[in-house]
């Protein structure tokens, strides 16, 4: 082998690199570079760049690219065939060399502010330490969220708790971070502590009828998020302070009004006068545990993981609040006898490349006529007719159906009453993004095609003919905003359980809705039906009427017949 040979393998091994090889195996099996994007936390033109970057480096080119997929060159190929082993290799090192430096398998470190001591992290290293005492867990103080998530991007931590705030109705993206992956704990409502002097109808209070009272308040505290929204400029009287506890002390003392989690509340008696009120819209907290997906799996660091998804905090004595929760939890009771808990490796991808009109609008428009004939005929006291005194078909336009029901409702909307004949109503007026026919199989509904390039991601391209029934087109922020409506357990305590799993609701393009789940589960797809918790509606319809939906002044809005 000659000199000149040697110098171009040396030079073509520097210009690889671990990273190189994983968007080229991504782009391999998702078969295009957006979705290769999604599936590794990046967005698409990084990876573009990324790509034309080692393209150049290595002189080859190692993506043939079209309007709508990507495919490897065979030089391209060559490097994925051999991305496994050499990843392969590159872990079991680091393995090793962790055992070397002293990072033990029994070892886990939690990464997070001050404000998730008391609630999420002092609870779970407790429960660490009485059910698992062979783990070595600590804790390590972070600034703010950002902070916390570095160090578990840089190695000093294996988990990062996270606190975020959210108004109901004014979800935003969550913004998904390379090689993590982030789990759902838990959800608790933002509460007003005050001794104003205010009548708040069913026990929640407009944050603007408070905005003249003396506040007390710190940085990123919900009282910060509330003075923004009400653009409330910092009152010279206002009282800042630097954490929950000592806002929860001062409001006790009749010095301010303040705003909490309820688990501010937890142990506290609270003097004569001083009142707690929900908000409206609702505010809640979310705690979120994020890990590197190649930590996750780590004894310790999965522990850990599952303490933290068992911890609840304790609920304020607000009895809206309590009222809602007490509707989850019924909820989730009915239904969990059917939640199946299904291996990491899911069956293969589904993909639908059917066009819509299916047979499952026209099974369920025959299921919805014999409910109905079978809803009348069990309430009237007169038999059945029989098919020889059946009356002909007259072929006349039918313009309005009275059913009668075997039960009284109080809300047709089933993130608010999840009983069997919400469920009913609301599947013969909404649509999900997908049906389910009579053998048990997924059709399009309001999806005309979807894919599923990797085990937590689901792309759905949606219909271009689909009218909700006030004539207005359905569009991908129309279903963006259904699902996330669906995942809050404060507005859709019905439909939550089936969104716990949820990570991110996004749209990526104009009829293109992508959503991706914190860890793989082969009931998902199933779940985007109406038989789930996919009842997709009109932003603007629920918006028009303050979220108060599935009401006799209001409705249901949905695409179905």
């Amino acid at each position: 082998m000659d000199r000149r040979s040697d110098i171009d393998i040396d030079a073509l091994t520097r210009a690889l690199d671990v990273h190189s090889l994983r968007i080229l195996v991504a782009i391999d099996q998702t078969g295009s570079i957006s979705a290769a994007a999604r599936s590794l936390g990046y967005s698409q033109p990084t990876i573009t760049q990324h790509v034309q970057r080692l393209e150049a480096r290595l002189g080859a080119a190692l993506v043939v690219r079209t309007a709508r997929a990507a495919r490897l060159t065979p030089t391209g190929a060559l490097l994925a065939q051999h991305a496994p082993r050499i990843d392969a290799s590159l872990t079991a090192a680091a393995t090793e060399l962790a055992r070397m430096l002293g990072r033990r398998a029994d070892l886990v470190r939690i990464a997070a502010s001050a404000d998730a001591v008391g609630t999420v992290v002092a609870p779970a290293l407790g429960r660490l330490a009485a059910q698992q005492p062979e783990i070595d867990a600590s804790f390590v103080e972070a600034s703010d969220n950002a902070a916390a998530l570095a160090l578990v991007q840089d190695g000093r931590a294996d988990i990062a708790v996270t606190l975020t705030l959210a108004v109901s109705g004014e979800r935003h993206a969550i913004a998904r971070r390379s090689g993590m992956r982030s789990t759902f704990l838990f959800a608790e409502e933002i509460v007003a502590l005050s001794t104003a002097e205010i009548q708040a109808a069913g026990g929640r209070i407009d944050p603007a009828l408070l905005a003249d009272e003396i506040w007390i308040r710190g940085d990123g505290s919900p009282g910060d998020l509330l003075a923004e929204r009400l653009e409330r400029p910092r009152a010279g009287d206002d009282i800042h302070v630097s954490n929950a506890a000592a806002a929860v002390a001062l409001a006790r003392h009749r010095v301010g009004t303040t705003f909490v989690a309820e688990s501010a509340l937890a142990g506290i008696d609270l003097p004569d006068g001083v009142r707690v009120w929900g908000l409206t819209p609702a505010v809640t907290r979310r705690a979120t545990a994020t890990a590197l997906v190649e930590a996750a799996t780590i004894p310790a660091v999965e522990s850990a993981l599952r303490v933290l998804a068992s911890l609840r905090p304790s609920p304020a004595d607000v009895e809206v609040i309590l009222d809602a929760r007490r509707r989850s939890a019924s909820h989730r009771a009915r239904f969990s006898s059917s939640r199946t808990t299904y291996p990491a490796r899911t069956a293969p991808p589904e993909e639908s490349p059917m066009p819509f009109p299916s047979t499952a609008r026209l099974a369920q428009a025959g299921a919805v006529v014999a409910a109905g004939a079978l809803l009348l005929t069990a309430c009237s006291g007169d038999p059945a007719p029989s098919a020889s005194t059946a009356l002909a078909d007259s072929g006349e336009q039918i313009d309005s159906i009275t059913v009668a029901l075997p039960g009284s409702l109080s809300n047709l909307y089933v993130g608010q009453e999840s009983g069997i004949l919400n469920y009913y109503i609301a599947s013969i007026a909404q649509e999900g993004l997908v049906a389910i026919d009579a053998d048990g199989a997924i059709q399009p509904a309001l999806a005309e095609s979807w894919s599923q390039p990797d085990d937590v991601t689901y792309v759905y391209e949606l219909r271009d003919d689909a009218m909700f029934q006030d004539g207005t087109p359905v569009t991908a922020d129309d279903v963006v905003f259904s699902l996330n409506e669906a995942r809050d357990e404060t507005t859709s305590p019905g439909l939550a359980y089936y969104m716990t799993n949820v990570e991110s609701v996004e749209k990526t393009g104009d009829s293109e809705v992508t959503i991706t789940l914190t860890e793989p589960d082969a009931a998902f797809a199933k779940n985007m039906s109406t038989g789930g918790a996919a009842f997709i509606t009109s932003k603007a319809f629920w918006d028009a009427n303050d979220g108060n939906v599935g009401t006799a002044s209001s409705l249901l809005m949905g695409t179905g017949p």
